[in-house]
């Protein structure tokens, strides 16, 4: 069980990770540095506001600004 955990939190973050890859390159941004920004205010996201999944479900797609 503790696997079935481990790979999926492992999955979450790959995933993410790819997500800012893909979303960064279409914007001709470079994806290793700089710090994550809301789409809609270009508000810096906090540290704890990019944990996957679970940011994204109680901050309801949104960043704590908007």
């Amino acid at each position: 069980m503790i696997y079935i955990i481990l790979i999926f939190l492992i999955g979450i973050c790959v995933g993410s990770f790819i997500n800012v890859l893909v979303l960064r390159t279409r914007k001709n941004q470079k994806f290793l540095g700089g710090r994550s920004k809301c789409r809609k205010c270009e508000q810096v996201i906090k540290w704890y506001d990019l944990i996957p999944l679970l940011s994204f479900f109680m901050l309801r797609k949104r960043c704590r600004g908007c």
